[in-house]
């Protein structure tokens, strides 16, 4: 599935943890450091609060000063009043917010803003996570931004000409166009500011495909949203998801006719391949490549099907193909081990749906044979010859059995087998007739 498709995993406990990530490395050590003298461990009932704000206060009096990790948050009060610092604050070159009371992002007063995106007087920033190294952690961040954060790779660009304000909705970037969440509400709202990619997405009621590496595909054309991942054996697959797109990226929805072939888009513009489909003509069988099947057989959940030279199933017919008579019901299936008759007459149709030709068949369900000509029709008041003798076949296309029988003038007798009897004599009435080698009866 693609990942328009997500199942929400994030708890609601973590509002506003996102997950993108940076491209453009900060390479300059942390303002604060990573010497033990900067981390304090004290208990968090040390608070104290102040007519001029929150200071930290140690066992021996002392009030914390600088950078202060507190259970499990950093702080940074001013070295000169001791106070917490709040609000934005610039530090060793790197800005930082500092939690103020009422802000709403589930931080205290005083604590360090280090969750990915989040939003400052109505306006969205990106603070480094804490990824192993503290080279970012807290620091605002500035133009491409990657976040790995919950296994997934996620985007977002810190526009360094808005004072690193996150980039929302469209945005041009070295020449290419991106879009990034810009919504609050509804089904993504922790996403704000992820850049699409590698997707369709509908944008003001336009569905546009957006590349890989997230630009908008601005090619006319085909264009592989294909997914890599490893399997159940350890092997890599790649699965691909085409879509087509005009000039503008918006891409392809319902049939489309490109270089003088059929396609059918879905509602998120991928071409469907590997399944039947339906137009306002009939059926087809979409093929690995996305074409209809054209003069060509299907095997489909048990049933053979055909599609003819234009591509559409056969169906409610009888049809000559590469020589031999099939039969497909109104389904379109292929009809086999059963009777089926046409204009002219019954035909028995075997376990590869061709008809039986110059060939007897019993048949089980009335317990009778019947015999299928060289033209594949079953033979019917006319005689038929097995191994053991003549028959003839009534108006049933079953053998006719001890009685006679007048035929072009001459008259025959059918024994209690059906056989014709030759070179023996037999009663009809009270009178004897005997049959010659030909089967031909004259009167004793």
């Amino acid at each position: 599935m693609k990942k328009r498709l997500l199942v929400i995993l994030l708890s609601v406990a973590v509002l506003f943890t996102f997950t993108p990530t940076i491209a453009l490395a900060e390479t300059e050590a942390s303002a604060r450091g990573t010497g033990e003298e900067e981390v304090i461990a004290a208990p968090a009932d040390d608070f104290e609060y102040h007519s001029g704000g929150l200071k930290y206060r140690y066992d021996d009096g002392s009030y914390a000063s600088g950078w202060t990790l507190i259970s499990e948050y950093y702080y940074y009060f001013d070295p000169a009043t001791k106070f917490a610092v709040t609000g934005w604050k610039k530090i060793g070159g790197y800005w930082y917010y500092f939690a103020k009371n009422g802000d709403g992002n589930g931080y205290s007063e005083g604590q360090m803003y280090d969750e990915g995106a989040l939003k400052v007087n109505g306006k969205w920033y990106y603070f480094g996570r804490y990824d192993g190294s503290a080279a970012k952690w807290g620091k605002m961040q500035y133009k491409w931004i990657k976040d790995t954060s919950y296994g997934s790779d996620n985007w977002y660009y810190a526009d360094p000409n808005k004072d690193g304000q996150l980039a929302l909705g469209w945005k041009k970037v070295d020449g290419k166009w991106y879009y990034f969440e810009p919504s609050e509400e509804g089904e993504y709202w922790y996403h704000i500011g992820q850049m699409y990619a590698n997707d369709t997405y509908v944008i003001n009621d336009k569905l546009y495909a957006f590349n890989r590496g997230g630009s908008l595909h601005e090619t006319a054309g085909w264009v592989d949203l294909y997914e890599e991942y490893t399997d159940e054996n350890g092997d890599k697959v790649k699965e691909s998801y085409w879509v087509y797109t005009d000039k503008n990226g918006i891409a392809a929805t319902g049939w489309k006719k490109i270089s003088g072939e059929w396609y059918l888009f879905d509602n998120w513009g991928y071409m469907q391949h590997d399944c039947p489909a339906e137009d306002s003509v009939g059926y087809l069988y979409l093929g690995s490549n996305g074409k209809p099947y054209k003069s060509k057989w299907l095997k489909y959940d048990g049933w053979w099907y055909y599609f003819n030279a234009s591509g559409y199933m056969v169906a409610d017919k009888w049809l000559k193909i590469d020589g031999e008579w099939y039969c497909f019901n109104e389904y379109g299936q292929m009809l086999y081990n059963q009777w089926a008759k046409d204009s002219v007459g019954w035909m028995w149709l075997g376990a590869n749906g061709k008809p039986y030709r110059s060939k007897w068949l019993y048949d089980e369900n009335e317990g009778e044979w019947h015999y299928l000509k060289a033209n594949g029709y079953e033979a019917v008041n006319e005689w038929a010859k097995d191994s053991k003798g003549w028959m003839y076949m009534g108006g049933d296309g079953t053998p006719l059995k001890d009685q006679p029988l007048e035929y072009k003038g001459d008259l025959y007798y059918l024994d209690v087998t059906g056989y014709m009897v030759t070179s023996d004599y037999r009663m009809i009435g009270k009178d004897e007739y005997y049959f010659d080698a030909t089967g031909k009866g004259k009167l004793v």
